[in-house]
């Protein structure tokens, strides 16, 4: 074993974020960071524990600092995001949706959180992506609730309840078949 390993470190805080133990996971944490000080995976980590702590603003500046140390990564740029979005900023939410689906444009549950700021009209071109979506994601159940659900909004908004309440349907079949997997 590694004692100093910021990626071992915060995978074992990762654990203990999941049993609830937040307060020991900010320790390893800081003692990750303080080890390799350009680890990105361990400011994803604070800034996750941070937020389960509620300790918001913490959680943006470590999700900060990683999209700093690799921006290329677009979990650090959805989870701010998601800060964003939590606290009532959406137009900051929507920029780091954004930027995170610069990074890795097919990913689905980024897609859906962007989407729900917006309110769609029928020429919206978002609408035309959201539906190439169904097929980049046909192989891969959960990404495809993702993509209906937003569909679900996206025809809401434009009036067409119809085609809502299918792809809302589907999101929901498609979301009890993974809930009887687990």
């Amino acid at each position: 074993l590694k004692p100093n390993d910021a990626n071992i470190l915060s995978n074992f805080a990762n654990t203990l974020n999941i049993i609830g133990d937040y307060e020991r996971a900010r320790s390893v944490l800081t003692h990750a960071i303080t080890s390799d000080p350009k680890s990105a995976t361990a400011y994803m980590a604070l800034g996750n524990t941070l937020h389960e702590l509620g300790d918001i603003e913490g959680a943006k500046t470590a999700f900060q600092k990683a999209t700093q140390l690799k921006p290329d990564l677009a979990e650090p740029l959805s989870s701010l995001g998601n800060l964003y979005f939590e606290t009532g900023e959406k137009e900051q939410a929507e920029k780091y949706y954004q930027a995170a689906l610069k990074v890795s444009p097919h990913r689905a549950e980024i897609t859906r959180s962007l989407y729900s700021l917006r309110k769609m009209q029928k020429d919206d071109p978002a609408l035309k992506h959201l539906l190439s979506e169904l097929d980049h994601h046909k192989n891969n159940p959960e990404a495809l609730m993702n993509i209906h659900f937003a569909l679900g909004k996206a025809f809401d908004d434009v009036s067409d309840f119809e085609k809502a309440f299918e792809h809302f349907k589907q999101a929901n079949e498609l979301g009890a078949q993974k809930a009887s997997y687990n």
